[in-house]
């Protein structure tokens, strides 16, 4: 319950305060750096990730889907509980290089996107569900 709290308490922060515009960038490569650095791939997930994931991957399980594509896949880390649950094609997407490399490393179909831009939605496959859980907050 108080984790609950906790990240409730965060969540209205986020919502409510004004950003810290100096420390917002366009970079997601730089972004993956300060975020994991060398624990990219390292595959931590907080317990909301966590209930997400878990979430997400019955839904689609229960569904009888066999394909998923994941926008925004960023280190892998949510994208793994998911694969771990769910036996159907998974492909992974972000914007970021080093997020790419380790989402490849860890076996997934790691295709660049940018979803900033509508033109190359032509290049994702055709799939069964589509998430995109941990793109808004950027």
């Amino acid at each position: 319950m108080i984790i609950f709290l906790r990240s409730l308490k965060r969540i209205y922060r986020l919502i409510t305060l004004r950003p810290n515009i100096k420390n917002i960038t366009n970079d997601y490569d730089d972004y993956w750096d300060d975020v994991r650095g060398r624990d990219m791939g390292s595959l931590k997930v907080n317990s909301f990730q966590m209930f997400r994931a878990l979430f997400i991957s019955k839904e689609v399980s229960d569904s009888g889907s066999e394909s998923l594509l994941d926008i925004g896949s960023g280190d892998g880390a949510v994208l793994n509980v998911i694969r771990k649950n769910f036996n159907g094609k998974i492909y992974a997407t972000d914007i970021s290089d080093n997020a790419l490399r380790a989402l490849a490393k860890m076996g997934f179909d790691a295709l660049k996107f940018d979803i900033n831009d509508a033109g190359n939605m032509d290049g994702l496959p055709v799939v069964d569900h589509i998430s995109i859980l941990e793109v808004l907050e950027h």
